[in-house]
């Protein structure tokens, strides 16, 4: 019984997990007991249609049925309505309209903005909604402080996967090495659709070396993000700059005037710092640019550099 208690929770939107929540490991056979649920489903959505026929229009019952339907289940499925209709016959179609509800995927700590969400808010929106899969990018975990979701919590959670970077933590982003964290049943389906080839076998012997002798790259790093800190106070103070608030290592930049591209040329040129263009970030423009805390001197010397600049944009002199 908590087998189908835990197919009604996953493949409905209905409050079944207010009444009983089954044990985890129900939910890895959740599949087994899908046409259970599809005849519920359909039952509630053929009795909408009988009921709202009695009272409306044919027409209108059958979009109030249809509207039950994604009401019950989160999601309409177009792939088959757009086949019914003949809508389409070009299967690079079929991809636009598959159901976009089911996954999630977060960056915390967030690139390139460097928030970090609430790990109990986090945890808390994971448990109300076990039926969709929550893909938690936490690459930057090692640059901050605020606590984010271990590996052992996963015991309490089967739709989580949870990345982590060897580029990052041990500084080795030519190598290109992570990890994920996960419930057997999705490794299990990743194991089956994942490239034969993903890691060449330098790198692989490169991060077994590290795992196995976990080197400290950043001794400090309390002492390191108040120096980040303290970049992001001196750069929020230079005229026409405006910055995110930042839990990490890094930040965005916004420029209220000039364009990314020239400001990383010049600073090349002149001073041979070089920024991160964020303009080929989804939602943000050719003003946005992303800096990484260094040592002391070499953020005095980013912060004289971009007051330097914004000055001479502020002359009108370009």
């Amino acid at each position: 019984m908590d087998r189908i208690w835990a197919a009604l929770i996953f493949f409905t939107r209905l409050p079944f997990w207010r009444l009983h929540e089954p044990p985890k490991e129900c939910y890895q056979t959740v599949v087994e007991h899908w046409p259970l649920v599809g005849w519920l489903t359909g039952g509630i959505m053929a009795g909408t249609l009988w009921l709202s026929s009695l009272v409306f229009p044919y027409p209108v019952a059958v979009l109030l049925a249809i509207v039950m339907r994604m009401l019950v289940t989160g999601a309409l499925h177009e792939d088959g309505l757009a086949d019914f209709l003949e809508l389409s016959y070009d299967s690079a179609d079929e991809l636009e309209v598959l159901p976009d509800d089911r996954l999630y995927w977060l960056c915390n700590p967030n690139n390139p903005t460097g928030n970090v969400l609430n790990k109990n808010l986090l945890a808390h929106i994971i448990r109300q909604n076990p039926r969709y899969l929550y893909v938690i990018d936490q690459s930057y975990a090692d640059y901050t402080l605020h606590p984010t979701l271990e590996p052992k919590e996963l015991a309490n959670y089967y739709n989580v996967l949870l990345i982590h970077s060897l580029s990052k933590r041990y500084c080795i982003p030519g190598l290109r090495l992570g990890y994920i964290y996960s419930s057997p049943i999705i490794i299990d389906r990743l194991q089956h659709i994942r490239q034969p080839w993903t890691v060449n076998a330098l790198a692989i012997e490169a991060g077994k070396y590290l795992v196995k002798h976990d080197p400290k790259m950043i001794p400090d790093l309390r002492a390191y993000l108040e120096e980040a800190s303290r970049l992001h106070a001196e750069l929020s103070a230079i005229e026409g700059l405006m910055l995110m608030d930042s839990g990490t290592n890094f930040m965005l930049v916004n420029m209220e005037e000039g364009n990314t591209f020239d400001l990383k040329r010049w600073l090349i040129e002149q001073h041979g710092i070089l920024i991160r263009d964020a303009s080929n970030f989804r939602g943000l423009d050719n003003h946005c640019f992303r800096v990484t805390a260094r040592t002391k001197e070499e953020d005095d010397q980013l912060i004289a550099a971009l007051k330097q600049y914004m000055a001479w944009i502020a002359s009108g002199q370009h």
